[in-house]
This record gives structure tokens, sequence and C-alpha cells, in this order.
């Protein structure tokens, strides 16, 4: 506390004539140096003595030497001054920039897309660190609040100071097991389908919604007997049990689990999801962030794994 009262009574502007001053033990060299004025700088000198409480530059002989105190401050001055320009860069060099990003997301999209859009991360020559954490209801909490750096979600309720690309937009689709009483009765019907139990996918802690708001303006709710955490558990125990779930369409279509189950679409209308990468506005300016995004936004729009219509209609990348 006692260095911050102590750099409160300091100009910093005077750190900048003070290495003129230490460097050059001149009052009219340091001055041509910074396009001062002697005087100025004769100013200059004053007050950082009175700051300092020392001569700085003592005469010696026709010129000026340092003091013991100003050898002392010479020798990490340069280091205060870089410190401080520090504040102001905007460049950002992955090769020289320690550097840690947490990105959430999906299972499928941890293994379907980021795997490979973040290849060129992985095998770069940098310092960078990533941290993969599965986006669920604390992640989503953790980016509202600026901790997790990007988040890959179908999830669109979020504040006016979150950033999005948005990477595609897709139809849902229900999935069960080949031999689940529902497909028996040929096309599925509204009754068949908020009769039969289901498992609710809670990834993200809040995209529900867009399954459920349209059955509540009928009056009508899923028989939901299971939430579960993850696309990969909830494909695993529709193969097994009598259990559907409601999933985009290119999450149903791109995961391996999937191949045994059979899709179905939804008995009534719904809103299409648009799935996007987000971002906290804390981050919009961050040199680091910014060059992030505009490497993995590419290849995570450009990945046939993470299309949803554009795909299904055999559209290329946009």
């Amino acid at each position: 506390m006692q260095n911050m009262l102590n750099l409160a009574g300091l100009n910093l502007n005077l750190l900048v004539s003070l290495k003129a001053l230490l460097e050059m033990r001149n009052v009219s060299a340091a001055a041509g140096i910074l396009h001062m004025t002697p005087p100025t700088m004769s100013r200059n000198l004053a007050r950082l003595r009175e700051y300092f409480r020392d001569p700085l530059l003592v005469r010696a002989g026709k010129g000026y030497i340092l003091s013991e105190a100003a050898v002392r401050v010479k020798a990490r001055l340069d280091e205060v001054l870089e410190g401080i320009g520090g504040l102001f860069e905007s460049g950002f060099e992955p090769a020289t920039h320690a550097r840690e990003f947490i990105i959430a997301a999906p299972d499928y999209v941890v293994q379907n897309v980021l795997c490979d859009a973040m290849a060129f991360l992985l095998a770069m020559d940098s310092r960078l660190v990533f941290s993969l954490v599965n986006w669920d209801a604390s992640a989503k909490e953790a980016l509202l609040s600026g901790k997790i750096h990007l988040a890959v979600s179908i999830d669109s309720d979020f504040p006016g100071n979150m950033h999005r690309r948005v990477v595609d937009e897709d139809d849902l689709v229900f999935v069960a097991r080949q031999g689940h009483p529902i497909w028996r009765a040929g096309q599925v019907s509204l009754e068949a389908f908020v009769s039969s139990p289901q498992m609710a996918v809670t990834t993200g802690g809040g995209w529900n919604d867009c399954i459920d708001r349209p059955l509540q303006k009928l009056g009508l709710k899923r028989l939901v007997k299971l939430r579960v955490g993850s696309y990969g558990a909830a494909f695993a125990i529709a193969a097994k049990a009598d259990l559907i779930f409601v999933v985009p369409g290119h999450v149903a279509r791109n995961s391996p689990e999937a191949r045994k189950l059979r899709i179905g679409a939804l008995p009534y209308e719904t809103e299409r999801i648009r799935f996007s990468l987000w971002w906290h506005e804390c981050h919009q300016g961050d040199a680091a962030h910014k060059w992030l995004r505009e490497e993995l936004f590419p290849r995570i729009l450009k990945h046939p794994n993470q299309r949803g219509l554009s795909a299904a209609a055999g559209a290329g990348g946009r």
C-alpha cells in the first residue's frame, strides 16, 4: 500500500525524463533526445530530485556522475518502463506469449469437431495452453462471468454483453433404438411422442426450452424419466433402453454412437436451433482472444460434422 501511495505522488511522465537524464548525464543532451527545451528538462530534474530526495546527478569536474540512488534506480528503470509499455501492447504472438484458453463445448463438439479444428493449435510451436471443459450449467455461469474464453453451444439465452458468431442452424429430431415401440405404428403421432418415456440432454443447462415451449402452448408435456449431461451418454442409454431423446439433426447424423439407432422427425413444429461460438465482452478487444477466434472459427464453420442444414442441403462452407 505504501508503494501505491508513493506512486500517487509521481507523474509517470517524469520517468521518461529520468531515463534520458541517467543515460545522458547532461540536462541539455537529455532535453535534446526528448525534443524538450533545457529549462523544461531542468524543471523535471528538480521535481525528480524532490521526489527521490536525492540529487541523482552530481557534478564531477565539467560533467555529472550518478549518485548511489541513481545507480540503483537506473538498474531497474528499463524494466519498469517496459512493464508500463506492456500495458498498452495490442499485438499477440503465440510463439512468445504464454497464455491459457478455456473452451467449453458439448461432448459431441469436442469429439467430432474440436479434435480436428484445434489440431493446428496443438501442433504449433507456442506457449499456449488449452483447457476443454464440458458445456453444462456451471460452464455457462463461468462463460457469463468471463472465466471461460469461448463456448460452442446451441443455447441462445444470453444477456446483451455476450458476443456470438453463428456456425449454422439445424432442425431437431428424436432418436430411439430400432426395436422401440414408438416405431410400430409407422408415422409417429404427437400423442405417441409425448407419452413415450424420454431422456433430456442437459448440456448447456437451458436449450431444452426450444423443445418444450411449443408443447406447452398445446397444453402438453414430455414424459421425461431421465436427465443426462452429454449426448454420448444419451446415445448409449437409448441403445439399450426404451427411452427416446431429442437432439439436433447433425448430431444424430454424425455421431458414431447413433448408427445403431433410428432417427425420426418431431411430430410438431419447433424453431430451428442456431449453434454458435460465444464469448464475453470482456474478451472482445483482447488481441490474443481475437487471434484465437479468427483462427478457430473458420475451422469450426467449415467442419462437416458441425454443419447442420447447410450440409444436409449439400451446400459447401459458407
